[in-house]
C-alpha cells in the first residue's frame, strides 16, 4: 500500500476497511490504538521532521504516510456512508460512532493539515473513495442534505466537536440517513469532497438562508426594506463601523448607502444596489490599511493586530470588519484581502498548530527548530525560562507561558513543552482577543461551521476569486450585459472583445480590476459575479471618416466599480479603443458614479 505519489491506484480501499469498523474485531482495536498514538505523535513532529527527515527517528516515510492517509480516508468515507445506509457497519449498541472511525477521522484531519500546508498526498487520494462510491456534486445541494447539515451544525456548536456531535448519546442528530451521512462527511472530512462541489454547497446554504429571510424579494412582494445609512467618505472607518454594528438583526438586508463628500453634501446618483458593494470594498480596505494599526501583515496576508484593542475605537472597528467580511461572502462581493492561514484557523474555531508560526515569524520558527537539535549543555547555557517579552507601543512587558514560568528554566527535558507553549502564546494567546472580536462580527452573518468546509487557502479563494487568476474571455462575454444602446453586435463591443482576447494575462487582469475593483474572476466563473459585468455606451463625437483615419473619439473609458460597469465610448477604430482603454487602466483614471 506504500504507493508512490504519482500513482492513482489503490487510494480507495473499499470493503477492505470493513473489519476495522467492527468494535469486536482485534484488528479494529489495534488500528484504533495505532491511530490515536500516531495522531498524538504528529502533534510534536514538526514539518522538517515530517517532510525532510521522514523514515528516521520513528517517523514514517512519505510513502507510508500516504498509505496511512488512504486507510483513514477510506475508513471515514465508507464508514459514514455505511451508517447512512443502515448497513452492518451501523451504530453499535452504545449508539456511539465506532472508535476506529473516530480515531481515523482525527488522524485523517491531522494528515490533511500537513498536506494543505505542503502537499505530499495530492487531491486524488482524498477524493477517490467518495468518487468510487458514486457521489455526484448535485447530491450535496439536495434539500435533505442542507437540512441535515443545519441540524448537525447546531449540535456541533453545543459540544464544540464535529465528531462528538454525531453521537446520539450527545443528544444530537444521528447519522441515520444517506443525506445525514453525506452532511456528516462534508463536515468531518471536507477534503473528501471536490472543492468546486463544496463551493456550490456554500452557495446553496446562502441561497437557502436568503430565501428564508426573503432577502431577494422586493418589499412589495413581502421582502424586507433596505437598511439606509449615511457614510462620510472622510470618516469611512468610523461611520462605517458604527453603521454596521447598529444593524443588529437587519445585518443580512440590502444596505442602501448614501455617501457624503468632503463638503458634507450627499453625492449625486441613484443607488441601484451597487453602492453596497462599493461600501463593503472601501470599508474593508480602510480597516485593513496597515497605517491605521487594526491589522498587521504576514507576507501578503493580513490578520488582526494584537494591539488593536489599545487603539481608540479599535474593538468596534475590528468587530465591524468581521461583519463586513461576512456580508461580502453572503452577497457574493469579492474582496482582495488575503487572510493569514493561522488567522483563518482561528476564525474556523480550529486549533492552530505550531508549524503555522512560520507564516507569522519565520525567524522565530527557525530558532525554535534549532533549539530542538541542541545538546543539553548548550540549552542550559542559553539561560531561557518559560516567559516571553511583548511590546505594547514601546512599553515592554513580561508574560509567563506557564504558571510560575519565570522560575522554570528551559532544559533539554522540557524544551518541547517550551517550544509549544511559546508558539501557542504567539498564535493563540496573543492574537486570541483580536481574533475573537473579529469572529464575533463575522458570526452575525455567516455561521463559522460553513467556513470549516474549506482550508485557509480555499477560503481566501472564496473571498478574492480563483487562485489561478486566469480570465476566460469567452466566459466573461457569455455573462456580460449591455446598456446605453450597446448590444453584443455593436462595432465598439466587438472591438473590445477582440482587444481583450489579444491582451496579455496581466493586461486582462488590469482591465477587470479597473471595471470591477478585483483582478480575479469569481470561483465557478463570471456567472457568479455580482452585479453582472456590464458594458455601457457613452455618447461621444467622432468624425464620420474616423474609420479611415480621421479624428476618433478622444474620451477615455471610465468605470463604475460599484456596479461592475465599464463605460465605453463608441470608438470607431479598434486601435484607438485599445490605446485609450490601456491608458485609462494603467493611469487609474476614469472612476465615477452613476
Amino acid at each position: 500500500m506504500a504507493t508512490g505519489r504519482g500513482s492513482g491506484q489503490g487510494w480507495d480501499l473499499g470493503r477492505a476497511v470493513g473489519p476495522l469498523l467492527d468494535p469486536d474485531s482485534p484488528s479494529s482495536r489495534c488500528f484504533t490504538l495505532f491511530a490515536m498514538v500516531h495522531h498524538h505523535l504528529l502533534q510534536v513532529v514538526d514539518d522538517l521532521e515530517f517532510y525532510e527527515e521522514c523514515g528516521t527517528g520513528g517517523v514514517f516515510s512519505l510513502d507510508e504516510h500516504r498509505a496511512i492517509a488512504a486507510v483513514c480516508n477510506s475508513l471515514v468515507v465508507r464508514g459514514l456512508l455505511a451508517q447512512g445506509r443502515g448497513q452492518k457497519a451501523s451504530l453499535p449498541r452504545s449508539k456511539r460512532l465506532p472508535d476506529a472511525l473516530r480515531a481515523a477521522a482525527a488522524l485523517q484531519a491531522a494528515l490533511h493539515d500537513r498536506d494543505a500546508r505542503r502537499s505530499f498526498a495530492g487531491a486524488d487520494l482524498w477524493l477517490a473513495p467518495l468518487i468510487a462510491a458514486g457521489m455526484r456534486p448535485e447530491h450535496l445541494v439536495e434539500p435533505a442534505v442542507l437540512r441535515a447539515l443545519d441540524a448537525q451544525t447546531d449540535a456541533a456548536a453545543e459540544v464544540r466537536d464535529d465528531v462528538t456531535a454525531l453521537d446520539p448519546s450527545s443528544d444530537s442528530q444521528p447519522v441515520s440517513t444517506p443525506a445525514a451521512a453525506l452532511a456528516a462527511l462534508v463536515r468531518i472530512a471536507p477534503q473528501c469532497v471536490p472543492f468546486e462541489a463544496r463551493v456550490e454547497l456554500l452557495r446553496a446554504l446562502i441561497r437557502a438562508d436568503r430565501a428564508r429571510l426573503r432577502l431577494d424579494l422586493p418589499p412589495a412582494e413581502g421582502g424586507p426594506f433596505p437598511v439606509e445609512f449615511r457614510v462620510r467618505r472622510s470618516h469611512l472607518r468610523e461611520d462605517g463601523a458604527g453603521a454596521l454594528l447598529r444593524l443588529g438583526e437587519s445585518v443580512k438586508r440590502r444596505l442602501s448607502v448614501q455617501f457624503v463628500d468632503a463638503h458634507g453634501l450627499p453625492e449625486a446618483g441613484i443607488d441601484m444596489g451597487g453602492l453596497q458593494k462599493e461600501f463593503l470594498e472601501r470599508f474593508v480596505a480602510a480597516v485593513t490599511d496597515l497605517r491605521c494599526g487594526l491589522f498587521a501583515q504576514s507576507g501578503a496576508a493580513v490578520f488582526p493586530s494584537p494591539l488593536a484593542g489599545e487603539l481608540e475605537g479599535g474593538w468596534p472597528a475590528l468587530e465591524a470588519a468581521g461583519v463586513a467580511l461576512g456580508k461580502a461572502l453572503h452577497e457574493g462581493v469579492l474582496l482582495e484581502v488575503p487572510l493569514a492561514p493561522f488567522f483563518v484557523r482561528r476564525l474556523q474555531g480550529r486549533a492552530v498548530p505550531s508549524e503555522e508560526l512560520h507564516s507569522l515569524d519565520a525567524d522565530l520558527y527557525r530558532s525554535l527548530l534549532q533549539l530542538k537539535t541542541l545538546d543539553a549543555a548548550t540549552v542550559d547555557a542559553l539561560d531561557l525560562d518559560f516567559t516571553v517579552e511583548s511590546d505594547h507601543f514601546g512599553r515592554k512587558t513580561c508574560e509567563e507561558l506557564v504558571p510560575g514560568g519565570a522560575r522554570v528554566a528551559v532544559t533539554a527535558a522540557n524544551r518541547l513543552q517550551y517550544i509549544h507553549c511559546l508558539a501557542h502564546w504567539h498564535l493563540s494567546r496573543r492574537l486570541g482577543p483580536s481574533a475573537e472580536v473579529f469572529t464575533r462580527g463575522l458570526k452575525k452573518v455567516i455561521p463559522v461551521a460553513w467556513l470549516r468546509l474549506f482550508t485557509p487557502a480555499e477560503l481566501n479563494q472564496l473571498l478574492g476569486g480563483g487562485q489561478s487568476g486566469r480570465i476566460d474571455v469567452d466566459d466573461l462575454r457569455r455573462h456580460t450585459e449591455y446598456s446605453g444602446g450597446y448590444t453584443e453586435r455593436s462595432s465598439a463591443v466587438k472591438a473590445f472583445w477582440s482587444c481583450l482576447e489579444e491582451m496579455t494575462a496581466e493586461e486582462r487582469a488590469a482591465v477587470l480590476k479597473f471595471a470591477t475593483s478585483t483582478s480575479r474572476p469569481p470561483l465557478g466563473g463570471f456567472q457568479h459575479l455580482v452585479p453582472p459585468f456590464t458594458i455601457h455606451k457613452v455618447a461621444s463625437s467622432a468624425s464620420p471618416l474616423a474609420i479611415f483615419g480621421a479624428r476618433d473619439v478622444d474620451r477615455l473609458p471610465t468605470a463604475s466599480t460599484c456596479t461592475n460597469t465599464l463605460k465605453l465610448p463608441d470608438f470607431r477604430r479598434r486601435s484607438t479603443l485599445r490605446e485609450k482603454l490601456l491608458y485609462a487602466v494603467q493611469s487609474g483614471a476614469g472612476f465615477d458614479l452613476s
